[in-house]
């Protein structure tokens, strides 16, 4: 899943967030790369459609940072992780764009996503609480 494509959208990562990678892993059909900084991964899968996730280990894995360890060697209970179009509530971003003639789409909405929450590059996930969607769907917050 590595490609220049990947690589020109998400770019940002390194150069402005300090995120290291991407790196790759291929577990059976599917093909995934991430980007690592401290506790916090960056994840984009590819499983005949993207997705893309934020996840926070519980501790700091140096090795996957410096790329010895991969994604895949880190035990499922060792991190918490939000698909990160949850961040879209109601899909309006999505939907605001049509996918005709745009086969980069995907990639331009997670950009998107990332960049207009930058908070969660830092770990802070209060916008995939449950209370936080509650405050959506009563309108209290946007």
């Amino acid at each position: 899943m590595h490609d220049a494509v990947l690589y020109s959208y998400f770019q940002f990562l390194v150069s402005t967030h300090g995120f290291k990678g991407p790196f790759e892993y291929k577990p059976g059909r599917r093909a995934g790369s991430y980007y690592v900084k401290g506790d916090v991964i960056v994840n984009f899968e590819y499983d005949g459609t993207y997705i893309a996730m934020i996840m926070k280990t519980k501790k700091t894995f140096t090795d996957l940072e410096n790329g010895e360890l991969n994604l895949l060697d880190i035990e499922p209970d060792d991190y918490a992780y939000y698909e990160i179009s949850k961040l879209d509530y109601k899909k309006r971003f999505w939907n605001s764009v049509s996918d005709e003639n745009f086969t980069e789409k995907y990639y331009w909405y997670y950009e998107k996503l990332i960049k207009n929450n930058p908070e969660i590059l830092n770990g802070d996930f209060y916008k995939f609480s449950l209370g936080c969607l509650l405050l959506k769907k009563l309108k209290i917050k946007k």
